[in-house]
């Protein structure tokens, strides 16, 4: 028998009159055994200072002082120094490293593996600590799960979280429902909940912001008390801080933002210069890329929107659209290129491919169609409507471009003929009207293009019309080259009126000449009866004779 064995017979049998009556043998080689154990069925104890009061059964210790004062606790496995060192009436934990749920109690169902993982564990059930640090102040926390360097190590109370990292939630300390993923992920987090982070530095510097999700390297990553953010891809609202409700989906996406609220950003760089901006929505890469506090912004399309700074409430859909606004508000932008190169112009609305390309501080302004704008930048309440349409003065509206030959309706054209929506009347002579046109060449005639045999017309020349009835002694009226219907209609109807008039006249003339060729007519029916007697008697004194 060598000296080993004689040692430990030794020590057994000083030990022996402490043991229950229905304690089994255990293999403790090399070490001391169990003290005071009266149920220890399927217990294992290798290389560790004995079992102290063990009441336990089928526990298994590995390692210098595992599981050294456990009581009666069951199920449980501790390997590494120190191990499951305080368990009482912990049941089923599992301890893999030096220090590993030294501090357990009576908490029950934790897995525990690495140096200090799960270290301060008392009460805390059902947690689930890997990797050095993890988990090492949870008291009372339950069914939390750690896993990497320092994950979770400062969490106390905190319930349902889930940290996988280096230092992923390793401040946190009663927040709850959180889940972490990537190294320092919700770092700083301490009692904010309902928080998850995906990705490297995701929501790194979180204090109390809670339901947030960040997504992505650095997503989130300065956000301290903001609350209801998300955040997917690189950098996603990085520097957001204290903003709410803000959706940022792409690398770069809202990166900029930290105050701004209510904020969605769906693209690469999309609003990525936004800092207090609010209720604005950018989907596309580049979207709203240089927006810093413009507010109520809709932008979809790649660039979209992409200089705009201070500009607010403005709309732009489609690749392109109102790609160099900056401060211009109230703008709307449908397709394409449409308000492109508009800068400080207001209220403007491009609907259709480059529509309104050429206005950049117009206001008011309106393009509907392919291609319709107007032919300055500056133009204000300009109209065009229709393909290649161009509006070319303020305050006018053009319907369709040169090739238009019919504008057709199923009623005519109403304007307003209100006699109290009017003013400075001024008397118009007729009869100068009608030697006016007497003097107009009238021909027929059709546009530079247009077929000849197929679309003729009459009327005056622009210029003719201009220079006769252009003037009435207090403003101008028309231009050398265009004639409004109305115009045209009145200066007709005065004319109308003129021969009227001339009617009238003609009548009254024609009546008193009737009325005079009445009165000598009768007069020589009498002159010729009176006549015609003196000759019957006459004749009937010859007869006589």
């Amino acid at each position: 028998m060598g000296r080993k064995t004689v040692w430990i017979s030794a020590v057994i049998s000083i030990f022996v009159p402490f043991l229950g009556a229905e304690a089994q043998d255990v293999d403790v080689p090399g070490n001391l055994t169990m003290v005071d154990s009266t149920a220890t069925e399927g217990n294992i104890l290798k290389g560790g200072i004995p079992f102290v009061h063990n009441f336990g059964m089928d526990n298994t210790f590995l390692g210098s002082n595992a599981g050294n004062l456990l009581m009666s606790g069951a199920g449980n496995t501790g390997s590494g120094s120190s191990a499951l060192l305080s368990n009482d009436t912990g049941n089923n934990n599992t301890a893999t490293g030096a220090s590993a749920l030294l501090n357990n109690t009576v908490g029950n169902n934790n897995t525990a593996s690495g140096f200090n993982a799960l270290f301060s564990n008392t009460t805390g059930n059902n947690n689930t600590a890997n990797g050095y640090q993890a988990l090492q102040s949870n008291t009372t926390g339950t069914w939390n799960i750690a896993t990497g360097w320092s994950a979770l190590q400062s969490n106390t109370t905190g319930v349902w979280n889930t940290a996988s990292g280096a230092g992923a939630l390793q401040f946190n300390t009663t927040g709850s429902g959180n889940t972490a993923n990537g190294n320092a992920a919700l770092r700083l987090n301490t009692t904010a909940q309902f928080n998850t982070a995906s990705g490297f530095y995701a929501l790194a510097n979180n204090v109390t912001g809670s339901y947030n999700t960040a997504t992505g390297s650095n997503a989130l990553q300065a956000n301290t008390t903001g609350v209801s953010n998300t955040a997917s891809g690189y950098q996603a609202l990085q520097s957001n801080i204290t903003g709410v409700s803000n959706t940022a989906t792409g690398t770069n996406a809202l990166q900029s933002n930290t105050t701004g609220d209510r904020n969605t950003a769906n693209g690469s760089h999309a609003l990525f210069s936004n800092t207090t901006g609010q209720q604005n929505t950018a989907s596309g890469a580049n979207v709203l890329f240089s927006n810093t506090t413009g507010s109520g912004n809709t932008a979809i399309g790649e660039q979209a929107l992409r200089s705009n700074t201070t500009g607010w409430d403005n709309a732009a859909s489609g690749t392109g659209a109102l790609f160099y606004n900056t401060t211009g508000v109230k703008n709307t932008a449908s397709g394409s290129g449409a308000l492109q190169f508009n800068t400080t112009g207001h209220a403007n609305t491009a609907s259709g491919y480059f529509a309104l390309n050429n206005n950049t501080t117009g206001e008011g302004n309106t393009a509907i169609g392919y291609l319709a704008d107007v032919s300055t930048g500056n133009l204000t309440n300009a109209t065009a409507i229709g393909y290649g349409a161009h509006v070319n003065a303020n305050n006018k509206i053009r319907l369709g471009n040169n090739q238009v030959t019919v504008i057709e309706g199923q009623v005519p054209y109403t304007w307003t003929s209100d006699r109290n929506q009017k003013e400075n009347f001024q008397s118009v002579e007729g009869e100068e009207v009608l030697t006016k046109i007497r003097g107009m060449g009238l021909t027929s005639w059709n546009y530079l293009g247009q077929d000849a045999k197929q679309f003729r017309h009459y009327g005056p020349m622009a210029q003719d019309f201009f220079a006769a009835f252009g003037h009435d002694g207090i403003g101008t009226i028309g231009t050398p080259t265009t004639i409004t219907s109305g115009d045209l209609d009145g200066i007709l109807m005065v004319a109308t009126q003129a021969l009227e008039k001339r009617s009238v006249e003609q009548k009254k003339e024609t009546d008193a000449l009737r009325a005079e060729n009445a009165d000598l007519k009768a007069r020589l029916v009498a002159f010729e009866r009176r006549v015609g007697g003196d000759t019957l008697e006459k004749q009937e004194e010859l007869r006589a004779q």
